[in-house]
């Protein structure tokens, strides 16, 4: 992983990575009869869950976004990838990502940035949200 890069997925990476990601857990199921007050648990195994992140990053122009999605695109179905979110690699409980979906949300242009908002001379933007399925290494 490059030094300074906080989220990614596989290649690609962002400035914003928003979602809920649970680790693998052990799967339960509750078992009840009718007419008895009372429950049981079944332990289904240790399995990690789906998730949802919403990303987006600043690019060059509205151009640059419309290529980098489809370079997102292509990535879905391809061999499961590392996931670094906030500076830590997924990786750390035995799992990586295999890419089931990529919706795009905006590619763009802003019309001008202040400050820091944006990339040096880019006013692209190119949000989206992808699905992911949990592979054990």
């Amino acid at each position: 992983m490059a030094t300074g890069i906080l989220n990614r997925i596989g290649i690609f990476t962002f400035d914003v990575m928003e979602g809920v990601w649970r680790g693998s857990q052990e799967q339960t199921e509750i078992i009840q009869r009718p007419g008895v007050d009372g429950s049981g648990l079944f332990l289904m195994g240790r399995k990690g869950h789906d998730i949802t992140i919403q990303t987006a990053v600043c690019l060059t122009d509205r151009q640059r976004a419309v290529e980098i999605y489809g370079l997102y695109e292509d990535a879905v179905g391809s061999l499961p990838v590392e996931v670094t979110w906030g500076g830590s690699p997924l990786t750390s409980w035995n799992l990586n990502y295999a890419i089931r979906e990529v919706e795009l949300l905006r590619a763009d242009q802003l019309a001008l940035s202040t400050g820091s908002f944006n990339t040096p001379g880019g006013l692209g933007w190119l949000a989206a949200v992808w699905k992911l399925f949990p592979m054990n290494l």
